[in-house]
């Protein structure tokens, strides 16, 4: 009893900790992108949002940056699922799991 009594614990643990990853907002870069004006190197990134921000952090490096939407886009509820679009090497939408707002960036204009 005491044995199915601790796997049942653990899957329940299991389960919670799944839970809190979705939550996290991790997101995998593969290759260089755009978000906004700010070039974002590969890499695995925490990204949160603060307003009309998005602030990533380098998982690895610790290294956190800002970068500000053009809009941000109020939503009737909380995303479930992040969603992030990405065109041309440009992320231009970025709806985080936990929110209930919508950023979008414009890319630059070229010089």
């Amino acid at each position: 009893m005491k044995k199915i009594m601790f796997l049942a614990t653990g899957a329940l643990l299991f389960a919670g900790f799944s839970v809190a990853q979705a939550m996290s907002n991790e997101l995998i870069i593969g290759a260089n992108v755009q978000v906004g004006n700010t070039q974002v190197a590969p890499g695995t990134y925490y990204v949160k949002e603060k307003g009309d921000c998005a602030i990533f952090t380098n998982v690895r490096t610790g290294r956190t940056f800002r970068v500000t939407a053009n809009k941000a886009v109020p939503l009737d509820q909380k995303i479930q699922t992040p969603l992030v679009l990405v065109r041309h090497n440009q992320i231009e939408r970025l709806g985080l799991g936990g929110y209930a707002t919508e950023l979008q960036f414009t890319a630059p204009n070229p010089s």
